[in-house]
């Protein structure tokens, strides 16, 4: 996931920094790796729904279709990040998400159910940090980055 996040960061900075004509800048480059992390995670949660599914236990028969909702509102805001206009609400959702979830990926770590979770109680050691470098990472370029309505007057700072 943040091989996903960094490459994509790191292409579009390349593109910036040798390209004749630059068209993007550093904070719309977070935010093209943000939506393609989400756009990543919202496929994981089609393929991998059953794992997903194990993570929610008191759902009861309602954990597949919550599973398939997480993975579309994920493909949305990933969607919504990338329109200038619903650019920041998709950030403040996805923000607003990650916390959520975070009692989830507890659980599913306490009880080594669900994707990536097998090495237990120790992943939430791992993750803690990346979750809460993630959360920064929409905050920093969703909210505040570099607005992608930009791109429609490339070159030029549009308020």
């Amino acid at each position: 996931m943040y091989a996903i996040l960094f490459g994509v960061f790191f292409i579009f900075i390349l593109e910036e920094k040798f390209a004749e004509t630059p068209k993007i800048r550093p904070g719309q480059s977070g935010v093209f790796s943000i939506a393609a992390v989400f756009f990543y995670l919202s496929a994981r949660h089609f393929l991998s729904a059953a794992d997903y599914a194990d993570m929610v236990p008191f759902l009861g028969g309602l954990r597949m279709p919550s599973v398939y909702a997480v993975g579309v509102f994920q493909g949305a805001a990933a969607l919504l990040l990338l329109v200038w206009r619903t650019q920041k609400a998709a950030a403040a959702a996805l923000i607003l998400f990650q916390i959520a979830a975070m009692p989830i990926h507890f659980y599913g770590a306490v009880h080594s159910v669900g994707p990536d979770h097998t090495m237990g109680p120790m992943y939430v050691v791992l993750r803690m940090p990346m979750e809460l470098f993630m959360t920064w990472w929409i905050w920093k370029f969703g909210t505040f980055g570099t607005p992608l309505k930009e791109l429609r007057h490339p070159g030029k700072w549009v308020n």
